[in-house]
C-alpha cells in the first residue's frame, strides 16, 4: 500500500501507468481459471498429464515431477511420484523427458506438518497452489493431445529444450553449473557441494540471483558499448533481450525482480522519464505480490526484496557514497548480513557467519572469473564447436569449478561457522528491526562508536533469546511408530531427549534403488525441532531400551549434533543389536553412561530412576528405563514401552507412586496401562506417542477406553501431532500459562 500511496503522489504519469497496466495484467494472470481445484480425499484417476519437464527428478527409484493433470475427476496442477521398477526402466526414464504422459494411480492430500518447527510440505505446495499429489502405479509416454499454445507450461518446454543442449554440448559436471548459475536449475549439483555452501552461508552463489542477473546485464550492456551501438538502440535490446532471458531462467523470484527492476529502468532512460531505482523496485514488488501474493511468505522473496531495498536505500546514503570502495563493501557486507539474521533465523533456525568473511572471496571469483567463463562457453558455443574451442574453454572453466568446490569443501571441514539461533519470536523480529534503523540512523549522523556498540550487544541478546529462554519445554515429537521426547529446561540449563524414534527399513535395495534425498527421521524431523527451539547440543541422549524404534535415529542426530553422553540401563548395553547400531555413530567418543538405581547422580537433575528388581531378559519391552520428574508444577512418568507385569512390579516396589503426566507406554497397546495402575498412578494428563494406520493397531481401543473412563486429558501423536508443555521457574508465570493452557498441540 505504501507504493501505491508513492507512486500516485509522486505524480509521475508514466510510472503510473505502467504500475497500473501491471497490475491489471496479473489480476488477469491470476484469475485466469486455471487454479489448482482444493485437496480431497484419496481418489483413483486414469487420464493424460502433462509434465513440466523442468522439474523431472529421477533419485535412485522413486521418479519426482510436477505436472498439470486434466481429467474428468480433477483439473489442476499436482505433484507425481513414481517408483521405478527396474533398471532398465530407470535408463529410459534418464535418456528423455515427456511431455505427456498417460498415467494411472491415486490422488490424495499432502500431509500436513505435524511438528513444532517441522518443513510444512503442504503449506509449501499451497503457496505454489498446488494441493494434491498423484502417486502413479503406471505411466508411458503419450502423443501430445493439443498444440503447442494450448498447454500449460509452453514455456517450460523451451526451457528443456535448452537444458537438453547444456547435456548433449559440455560435461556434465560444466552442464550443472551452466544450468545452476544461467537459467536457475539446480537439479543436478552435488548434494555434497550445495550443503557444503549452505554451511558457509553463501549458498546464493550456486543458483542464479539478482547478482547473477545484474552481471550478465553488465556484461550485455558493455558489449554493445563496445559495439557503438547508441544508447537508445542499446536500451531498446536490453527490453527486448530481458523477457526472453527471464523466462529461459525460470522468472525464480531474484531473476524476475532484477529483470522486471532493470526492463523498467531502461523504458525510463528510453522514454526520458524519471524513475529512480526505488520506483523500478517498487514495480517489481508489487507485481509479483499481485501475481501471487503468498509469495511474501517464501525465503527468496524475503531476501531479494529487503536485501535489494537496502542496497538501493544505502546507496543514496553520505556516508556510503563518501567512502572508499573498500568501505563502502565492508559496510554493505555487514548491514546485509545483520538484517537477513532475522530472516534466516525463521525459516532456518540458524545463519552462517561464513558470508561474512567469504564474500570478498567468492562474488569477485564468481564475479569476474567464473560467470564470464560459463557465459562465453554458452553463448558462443555454436561457433567454438566448429573449431574444437569448446573443449579448450570448457577445460579452463572445469578447472575453476574444482578449484572452487575444493576450496569450499576445505573451509567447510576446517571451520564450524553456523550458529543455531531457533525461530526468532515476533517480537524479538520486530525489535530487531527498530534496532537495524536506529543503527542505520546513529551511522548517518556520524555519532559515537558507544552508540552502535551498545546496539550491537543488544543485537546479540537478542540472537540468544531461544537459547536462553526463562521457559522451559518438553516436547513429544510425532516420529510415527516410535518415541522421542525432548526436555529443555529453562535458561538453557540443560536439554535432553528421551528415545529418538527410528524408521524400520522393510528389505534390501540395489545399488540402482538407492536415493540421494532418503527420508531421515533423524535429520528432517529430529533435528529441526531441536534448532528451531535454539538448542545447539544435547546434554544427554536417553535411550529407554532396545527397540529400533527407539534407537533408529540416534546415528543420524550424533553424526549432525553434539551430544555430551549417551544414558543406557544394563539391558540396553547388552543388546546386541543396540551395539552394532553404535557402530554407526560418527563420533565414537561420546561417553557411554550405563545407569541402576545405585547410579542416579549421572541422570540429569529433574529425573529420577525407578529402580525395581526387574529381571526379565526375554522381554525387551519391560527392559525399558523408567523415568519420574517434575517440570513446572507438574510430576511427569516417562514409562518406555513397559507391560503389565512391569507395571505391577513398579507398583509392588512404589506403592504410593503418583504422577500428573503419564506417558502412556507401548504406544497404547493392549498388554500395557492397565486398571491397577492407571489408577494408582492418578495422571491428570495423558500422552501417546503412536504412528497413523500402523500394522500393529495401536492404540489399543481398550486402552483408550481406560483413560476416558479415567477422565484424564487424553494427547496422541497420531490425531494431535506434536504435543508442546510450556513451564518456567517463576510461580507468576507459571499461574498465567496454567490459565493459558500449558499443553498445545500441533495439530488444532
Amino acid at each position: 500500500m505504501f507504493y501505491f500511496v508513492k507512486i500516485c503522489r509522486s505524480k509521475n504519469t508514466p510510472l503510473i501507468l505502467i504500475t497500473f497496466t501491471l497490475l491489471s495484467l496479473a489480476l488477469i494472470s491470476r484469475y485466469d481459471g486455471k487454479q489448482a481445484e482444493p485437496a480431497i480425499a484419496v481418489q483413483a484417476i486414469t487420464g493424460v498429464l502433462e509434465v513440466k519437464q523442468t522439474t523431472w527428478r529421477i533419485d535412485g527409484d522413486q521418479l519426482r515431477f510436477q505436472g498439470y493433470l486434466k481429467t474428468d475427476q480433477y483439473q489442476g496442477e499436482v505433484v507425481v511420484r513414481y517408483t521405478i521398477n527396474s533398471e532398465i526402466e530407470k535408463e529410459e526414464l534418464l535418456s528423455t523427458v515427456p511431455s505427456f504422459l498417460s498415467v494411472e494411480g491415486e490422488l490424495e492430500s499432502p500431509r500436513s506438518q505435524t511438528n513444532y518447527n517441522q518443513f510444512d510440505y503442504q503449506l509449501y505446495l499451497k503457496r505454489q497452489q498446488i494441493t494434491s499429489i498423484f502417486q502413479s502405479r503406471q505411466l508411458s509416454t503419450v502423443q501430445a493431445p493439443y498444440s503447442f499454445f494450448s498447454r500449460e507450461y509452453p514455456i517450460d518446454s523451451l526451457r528443456q529444450i535448452i537444458m537438453t543442449y547444456c547435456d548433449r554440448t559440455f560435461k556434465q559436471h560444466t552442464s550443472s553449473y551452466i544450468k545452476a548459475l544461467i537459467f536457475g536449475d539446480r537439479r543436478e549439483l552435488s548434494e555434497d557441494v550445495t550443503s557444503a555452501f549452505k554451511n558457509l552461508g553463501i549458498v546464493h552463489l550456486l543458483s542464479i540471483s539478482g547478482l547473477h542477473v545484474s552481471l550478465i546485464i553488465v556484461i550485455v550492456d558493455k558489449l554493445l558499448t563496445k559495439m557503438t551501438v547508441t544508447r537508445e538502440s542499446n536500451r531498446l535490446i536490453l527490453l527486448i533481450l530481458l523477457p526472453v532471458f527471464g523466462f529461459a531462467a525460470g522468472f525464480g523470484v531474484s531473476v524476475f525482480r532484477a529483470v522486471i527492476q532493470t526492463w523498467v529502468m531502461c523504458m525510463s532512460d528510453l522514454k526520458k522519464w524519471s524513475f529512480s531505482s526505488l520506483d523500478c523496485w517498487s514495480v517489481a514488488f508489487v507485481l509479483a505480490l499481485l501475481i501471487n501474493p503468498t509469495i511474501l511468505f517464501s525465503i527468496g522473496f524475503q531476501l531479494s526484496y529487503s536485501m535489494s531495498f537496502l542496497i538501493i536505500f544505502l546507496s543514496q546514503l553520505p556516508i556510503f557514497t563518501q567512502s572508499t570502495k573498500l568501505k563502502q563493501f565492508i559496510l554493505l557486507n555487514f548491514i546485509l548480513f545483520a538484517a537477513s539474521i532475522p530472516i534466516l533465523s525463521f525459516h532456518y533456525y540458524e545463519f552462517s557467519v561464513g558470508v561474512l568473511l567469504l564474500n570478498w572471496l567468492y562474488i569477485p571469483f564468481v564475479s569476474y572469473l567464473l560467470m564470464p567463463g560459463l557465459l562465453v562457453l554458452f553463448f558462443l558455443s555454436p561457433v567454438l564447436s566448429l573449431i574444437d574451442g569448446v573443449f579448450f574453454i570448457e577445460q579452463i572453466v572445469e578447472m575453476l569449478l574444482i578449484l572452487m568446490e575444493k576450496l569450499t569443501a576445505i573451509i567447510d571441514e576446517s571451520l564450524s561457522l553456523t550458529f543455531i539461533s531457533g525461530r526468532l519470536s515476533a517480537t524479538v523480529i520486530i525489535a530487531w528491526i527498530g534496532l537495524m534503523v536506529v543503527a542505520l540512523i546513529v551511522l548517518e549522523s556520524r555519532k559515537s562508536s558507544l552508540y552502535l556498540i551498545s546496539i550491537t550487544a543488544m543485537l546479540v541478546i537478542l540472537i540468544y533469546s531461544n537459547r536462553f529462554s526463562p521457559f522451559g519445554k518438553i516436547v513429544m515429537l510425532d516420529v510415527g511408530q516410535g518415541d522421542s521426547i525432548l526436555i529443555k529446561e529453562p535458561y538453557n540449563r540443560g536439554n535432553y531427549l528421551i528415545d529418538t524414534g527410528g524408521t524400520i527399513q522393510w528389505g534390501e535395495k540395489d545399488d540402482w534403488q538407492l536415493r540421494d534425498n532418503q527420508f531421515s527421521l533423524g535429520s528432517d524431523v529430529v533435528l529441526p525441532v531441536l534448532k528451531g527451539f535454539g538448542i545447539n547440543k544435547l546434554d544427554a541422549v536417553i535411550i529407554t531400551h532396545a527397540h529400533f524404534d527407539h534407537y533408529g535415529a540416534l546415528a543420524d542426530i550424533a553424526d549432525e549434533f553434539p551430544i555430551d553422553k549417551l544414558i543406557i540401563n544394563q539391558f540396553t548395553y547388552s543388546n546386541e543389536a543396540f551395539k552394532s547400531e553404535l557402530m554407526n555413530v560418527t563420533d565414537q567418543s561420546i561417553p557411554i553412561v550405563i545407569i541402576d538405581k545405585n547410579t542416579q547422580k549421572n541422570l540429569p537433575k529433574n529425573l529420577k530412576l525407578i529402580g525395581d528388581q526387574w529381571r526379565d531378559d526375554a522381554n525387551l519391552n519391560n527392559q525399558s528405563m523408567v523415568l519420574i520428574g517434575k517440570y513446572g508444577k507438574l510430576i511427569w512418568l516417562f514409562t518406555g514401552d513397559i507391560e503389565e507385569k512391569r507395571e505391577s512390579s513398579i507398583l509392588s516396589e512404589y506403592p504410593h507412586l503418583q504422577a500428573d503426566v503419564l506417558k502412556v507406554s507401548h504406544h497404547g497397546s493392549a498388554t500395557s496401562t492397565h486398571a491397577a495402575f492407571l489408577e494408582q498412578v492418578d495422571p491428570e494428563y495423558t500422552l501417546i506417542s503412536v504412528g497413523g494406520k500402523n500394522r500393529f493397531g495401536h492404540p489399543d481401543d481398550g486402552t483408550i477406553s481406560r483413560l476416558d473412563e479415567h477422565n484424564s486429558v487424553n494427547y496422541r501423536t497420531d490425531t494431535d501431532g506434536s504435543i508442546l508443555y510450556t513451564y518456567t521457574d517463576n510461580t507468576w508465570v507459571n499461574r498465567w500459562l496454567n490459565k493459558k493452557g500449558s499443553f498445545k498441540t500441533i495439530i488444532k
